[in-house]
């Protein structure tokens, strides 16, 4: 089985592929996990956010999508979490579909209100842990 679950910053997509894959043993696949596979590429803005160059965003989605084929072929569950745009989602369920695997596709969202506090407590909790 292969779970991908995608949505805008500070929905809590997170959050919610953290506990499915804790409550049913899956294997948790994060952009922003992978994405430390290539912190060369990765430049910060003054805020302190994470920037990749296009090319690079693609070679972390690759990544990911190595990482779950492995995953599922070896006969084990997976959850890959990100942004996810419709081109990537379409990568990701060949991927099910190459290794003859079921999926489902969660989008999480969340009241916009809460979007904004939610990012400014993390922005207020990275900038406090800032060497």
């Amino acid at each position: 089985m292969l779970i991908i679950i995608y949505g805008n910053l500070g929905t809590g997509k997170s959050t919610l592929a953290k506990i499915l894959s804790e409550k049913k043993g899956y294997k948790l696949i994060r952009f922003d996990e992978v994405m430390l596979l290539f912190k060369d590429k990765v430049y910060r803005t003054q805020d302190n956010d994470f920037l990749l160059k296009k090319e690079d965003v693609l070679k972390v989605y690759e990544t990911m999508h190595k990482l779950a084929k492995e995953t599922l072929k070896q006969g084990k569950n997976v959850i890959l979490e990100s942004l996810y745009l419709k081109n990537q989602r379409e990568d990701a369920k060949k991927i099910a579909k190459e290794t003859k695997n079921e999926y489902v596709i969660i989008e999480v969202g969340c009241d916009e209100k809460e979007i904004k506090k939610r990012l400014a407590k993390r922005k207020k909790r990275s900038t406090n842990t800032r060497i």
